[in-house]
Parts: structure tokens; C-alpha cells; sequence
């Protein structure tokens, strides 16, 4: 890395930047010690005089490339210092950072870091130098994916806490500012090299695409972009509440969507209801692409039962309904206390446990095990009493049946949906199954006319802690 002095090849003055920021307490600049996190620095904290917010920043040294690592840290500590910012910095041990993903890696480090700033802190916003050669890259890189609407809507000024206030001026419009200026800054030497997409993009597609197209051509995709990202943000809004009133979400957090009524959509809502409930279960749309909803597709229209959608998502037909979900991992046994209530968070269930004389239960009760409060014969139930997901292989004796079956037959029998078997609780005493909630008990725990206490197993939904 170089640093740039404040010289000029341009004749004119670049016109002064007006940044469009929400109003604020505080904003942390992430900054790099580049053009784009510079001038941003400079101009909020220019901004922050007038309109009385605190201006904070926040550098990342990823340790990637020696010596120019640590000097881009002195430099954003130097002029950090001399504007008066409190700065905050996460130096990284070398070699923490894996070859493989590398990009993903930083980024999630970088913005864990920020995250954990602003609620220490207190800060409203973070502010990003993301500029208008930012966003044509995203969106040339995501037509190339074969991203929808929300890929080519590029990148957003604000999502969340998060802000661009310089998404509309040119990397060229910045360093003209800051050469004019005689603001100082840092050039990444890896910016020119060609080892990721983006930086090919940058210097080998979109020239090419200039001579074809003229100058105009990146003002032409930033503004498309614009547009595409306005029309998206009345879609979301519409397909947002046709996931509220026509769908569901169990207690492990599958969506449920009623078919009948997801047919009845425009072709293009159904793609953005399951972008969103995509969005919903992998928290963005980074691996969501064209082919992605096509195989979502596939599954609503009966052309197969199930598809892998990529980063552990799937979506199952079964019958008029389609689940998009994470399968749920296999729980541990978690013990269930033979005083008080018992809180299993894996299923969101609290289990209460009471002994009771056996007149003071009716016969119709004790013979059902289809609800949430059963009864077992207290002298047979003494072993350790815990809960568990079903595991494959599991069998089990239902009431009034002699012998075992297979609990994924009950299952089957009881119409439970495959994805949902896995939020279904199942009680065992010791090692042997008693009570699959909700569906069935176990012949060999049963009252009987020789009973005289009964235990009474409960169980109620909760949320919280």
C-alpha cells in the first residue's frame, strides 16, 4: 500500500458530497484508512457539528499482508487522532483467518466486531463507505449468479443499523474530493489483483462493457438498480403479509405454506414469498438465486417431494402444505424433575410432574394419551424420567397394543408430516419410551385397577426464559 498525498491530476474542484443519513445519537464509521472509508469519516464528522451527533470509528487489521496491514492501522489511529474520534481497533492473531472463504470469514469478523461496539456502546448506526462502483459491481456479479429482483436492486443505503451514505457518488467523484481537499488516504494494492470476482469485475468486465456501451454505462445500472430496489420494496411489503395471513411457523421454526393459496399468486409473488422465507431461515439472500426458487417450485407443483436448497435449508411437499425448514438437530436427553416444572428449550415445552390418588382420576382420562396431560402407574414409572427427539431405529408398545412397532410407523399412522417429527417430544423412563406427547402412551406403564398412585406427566408451551 501507498499513501495518497493531496495532489491533483483534475483541474476542477470536485462539488461537496451531501450525505443522507437518518437522524442520530452516534455513528461508527468502519474504517479502512481507503478513499471511500476516509472522506466518509471526514464528512460525518464534519456533519456531526451541525447536527449534533457523535462520530466513532472502528478498524479491522486482518494482519493479510505485513507491513502494509499495520500501516493502515496507524494511518486511520493518526488521522483518528488529529480529528478528535475515538477510534476502536481488533488486530488479529496472523493466520486466523482460513484461505478458504477467506472474504466471508473477514467480513463476519469484521461485523461481529461492530455489532458488539454499537450495543456496548450504545451506537445507532454503523456507516460503511460502499460507493456507486460498489453497487454496479454487486449488481453485474449478481445477474451473473442469476440472482431475482433482490439481487439486481444491488445495494441497499440502509438495512437495519447498517448505512451507506455514500452510495451515490463514484469512486472517481471521491478521490477528485479528497485530492482537492488535500485529504490523505490509503491505496489497497490488492484491489488490483484479479485473484477474487469482484476485482475482475472491476477491472476486466466493466471496462470492457464501457467501450461497448460509453461512459453513461455505470450511472445507467446504479440508477436501474435504484428503481429495481423501490419496486422490490413494495414487493417484499406485499409477499410479507401474504406469508403472514397464508402461512405458519411451528415451534422448531419451519414455515408452512398453504398451497391451495400459493398457487392462486402471480408467478413472480411466489418467487419472492419463497425468497423471504428463505431470507427468514438463512438470515440473507447471499445463496439464494433464480435456480433456487425454481427447485422450491418444483416441490409445490408435485414435480418432486423434496429439494436441497443449500445452506442446510430444504423445502417438502406433503400433501396441500410445503415446508421450508432447517432439519432440527438431534437432541440429548434432557432429565425431567419429579418436583416443580421442567423447561426442555430444544421444544419450547415445559413438563410438570405430580403424584395423584387413583380415584381422583377418571377412567376416560386415563386411557387416552392423544393430549398433554397423561397418567402412568407410579410404582411402574421409577426410573429416571428424561426427553429426547425421535432417532431412527426407536420402537415402541402403544397403549392397548401387545409387542413393539416402529415409532416412525405410528408416526406415519398418525399423519404427522416428516418434517415435523422432529418437534415431537418423546418421553422415556430410563432407556424405554413412554410417551410420544401428544399422539401416545406405553402399554407397559399404564393404570390399572391395581393402581394406587398415579403420576400425572403435563405438558404446556412456553416462550422466554
Amino acid at each position: 500500500m501507498t499513501t495518497k498525498s493531496g495532489r491533483s491530476k483534475h483541474k476542477s474542484v470536485a462539488a461537496e458530497p451531501v450525505l443522507q443519513i437518518p437522524p442520530a445519537r452516534s455513528i461508527l464509521v468502519a474504517l479502512s484508512g481507503g478513499p471511500d472509508s476516509t472522506l466518509l469519516l471526514h464528512l460525518l464528522h464534519k456533519e456531526a457539528k451541525t447536527r449534533k451527533f457523535k462520530v466513532l470509528s472502528a478498524h479491522v487489521n486482518y494482519r493479510l499482508r505485513g507491513t502494509d496491514s499495520d500501516a493502515d492501522e496507524a494511518f486511520c489511529r493518526d488521522i483518528c487522532k488529529k480529528l478528535g474520534v475515538r477510534l476502536f481497533v481488533k488486530k488479529l492473531n496472523p493466520g486466523v483467518l482460513a484461505k478458504s472463504n477467506l472474504q466471508e470469514n473477514a467480513r463476519r469478523i469484521r461485523y461481529d466486531f461492530f455489532d458488539n461496539l454499537c450495543e456496548k456502546h450504545d451506537i445507532d448506526f454503523i456507516a460503511t463507505g460502499h460507493n456507486r462502483d460498489d453497487n454496479v459491481e454487486t449488481v453485474v456479479m449478481n445477474l451473473g449468479r442469476g440472482a431475482g429482483t433482490f439481487g439486481l436492486g444491488g445495494i441497499s443505503p440502509r438495512e437495519g443499523n447498517l448505512i451507506r451514505p455514500l452510495l451515490d457518488f463514484s469512486r472517481t467523484e471521491i478521490e477528485q474530493y479528497l485530492n482537492s481537499h488535500k485529504i490523505e488516504f490509503r491505496t489497497d494494492r490488492t484491489n488490483l489483483e484479479t485473484n477474487y470476482l469482484r476485482n475482475r469485475v472491476r477491472l476486466q468486465l466493466l471496462p470492457q462493457m464501457v467501450s461497448l456501451f460509453g461512459e453513461a454505462l455505470p450511472g445507467n445500472i446504479h440508477r436501474a438498480a435504484k428503481l429495481l430496489s423501490e419496486q422490490e420494496s413494495a414487493l417484499r411489503q406485499i409477499a410479507d403479509e401474504l406469508i403472514s395471513t397464508d402461512a405458519r411457523t411451528t415451534a422448531g421454526g419451519k414455515i408452512v405454506l398453504d398451497l391451495d393459496k400459493f398457487h392462486l399468486y402471480y408467478p413472480m409473488l411466489q418467487r419472492l414469498v419463497i425468497a423471504l422465507c428463505y431470507e427468514r431461515l438463512s438470515g440473507s439472500l447471499k445463496d439464494f438465486d433464480f435456480r433456487t426458487s425454481e427447485r422450491v417450485l418444483m416441490v409445490a407443483d408435485g414435480e418432486v417431494d423434496l429439494a436441497d436448497l443449500k445452506a442446510g435449508i430444504f423445502a417438502e411437499r406433503c400433501d396441500r402444505v410445503m415446508y421450508i425448514y432447517r432439519r432440527l438437530p438431534a437432541t440429548r436427553p434432557v432429565a425431567i424433575y419429579r418436583t416443580g416444572k421442567s423447561r426442555v428449550a430444544a421444544f419450547w415445552a415445559e413438563f410438570s410432574f405430580a403424584r395423584k390418588p387413583r380415584t381422583s382420576v377418571s377412567s376416560d382420562d386415563l386411557r387416552s394419551g392423544h393430549n398433554l396431560r397423561v397418567y402412568f402407574d407410579a410404582a411402574k414409572l421409577r426410573g429416571q424420567l428424561t426427553v429426547r427427539s425421535v432417532r431412527e431405529g426407536d420402537r415402541f408398545s402403544p397403549l392397548g397394543m401387545s409387542g413393539h412397532r416402529k415409532l416412525s410407523d405410528l408416526l406415519i399412522d398418525a399423519k404427522v408430516d416428516r418434517p415435523l417429527r422432529d418437534e415431537i417430544p418423546i418421553v422415556l423412563c430410563d432407556h424405554k419410551i413412554v410417551w410420544v406427547v401428544g399422539l401416545a402412551i406405553c402399554e407397559d406403564y399404564k393404570v390399572t385397577d391395581t393402581t394406587k398412585t398415579v403420576v400425572q406427566l403435563e405438558v404446556k408451551p412456553y416462550r422466554g426464559n
